[in-house]
């Protein structure tokens, strides 16, 4: 089976990508940092559509974006 990365995955052009390959048969691997939530606050966050995502495309996983080991050296002071 190929696999595919999409990166953006929660968001509305990754979001289209993630369903677009998951129906042709190809692993989606999905990465989103929701940085939309960060910007523009509750009404931007993005985890509904990646819940969606993860009860309607078959073979979709998400990983979380490396934004959140950032944020810890950040706070770490590294």
């Amino acid at each position: 089976m190929k696999t595919v990365l999409v990166t953006g995955s929660s968001g509305l052009i990754g979001s289209e990508a993630v369903t677009y390959f998951d129906r042709r048969g190809y692993r989606v691997v999905g990465v989103d940092n929701n940085m939309r939530a960060d910007f523009f606050g509750p009404k931007g966050d993005t985890t509904w559509n990646r819940h969606r995502l993860e009860t309607t495309c078959r073979r979709f996983t998400h990983r979380r974006a490396i934004s959140a080991a950032i944020a810890s050296d950040e706070a770490s002071g590294a």
